[in-house]
């Protein structure tokens, strides 16, 4: 079978579909480098441990929802921005569920060693408010990474539940928590999260 140009999307492909055919603790990277037709010498270049691979997932999904951001509009608050980019966020992510679901699950018991994958996930939100017009820069940016870190986290944990065919309780969910974050100021973003209503979206055929 001829190789594909891009090793490291071919990578973090197989090493999702083993993470959902097996679970995400008996993927080994061994299996992994068979499955996307690379040697092992390879995978580690691209990936020198098993868990950036999940960091590979992210940056596969970040690129995905930025490569489709549209324009604001004028009427458009910040919140209503955030809100559809997080949720373009899921639909992004809706193809390797399960395999987010095993490695959900096996992470919480890796302890001290999953924490590597924070500041990854910091900078994935970081580009998630530049994406909204919101400056991610100095130290306020920090805190508003971290606030909608937050705001994403109880989101992602609603859609893993989720199993309507229009992700309504992921939207409820992801709502309360925008809602939340501007009353208690997570994010630090005065005047952006404020006055926003939520409209609700088409349904997935």
């Amino acid at each position: 079978m001829p190789r594909k140009s891009d090793p490291s999307r071919r990578i973090v492909e197989a090493a999702m579909t083993l993470a959902a055919e097996k679970g995400w603790s008996r993927t080994r990277m061994a299996d992994v480098a068979a499955a996307a037709d690379v040697s092992m010498a390879e995978l580690k270049a691209l990936f020198p441990v098993k868990l950036s691979l999940v960091v590979g997932l992210m940056k596969k999904i970040d690129a995905e929802v930025l490569e489709n951001v549209e324009p604001s509009h004028d009427d458009e608050t910040v919140r209503d921005r955030l809100f559809e980019i997080l949720m373009d966020r899921f639909d992004a992510l809706t193809p390797y569920k399960k395999a987010v679901a095993s490695i959900a699950e096996d992470l919480r018991w890796e302890g001290p060693a999953a924490l590597c994958i924070v500041p990854h996930g910091l900078i994935s939100m970081s580009w998630m408010l530049e994406a909204a017009g919101v400056d991610s820069a100095g130290i306020r940016g920090v805190i508003r990474a971290k606030g909608l870190a937050v705001v994403y986290g109880v989101a992602l944990k609603a859609w893993l539940e989720d199993d309507s065919p229009d992700m309504a309780k992921t939207m409820a969910a992801l709502d309360g928590a925008l809602a939340k974050a501007e009353s208690l100021a997570l994010c630090r973003l005065p005047s952006c999260l404020s006055g926003s209503s939520v409209s609700p979206r088409p349904a997935t055929e």
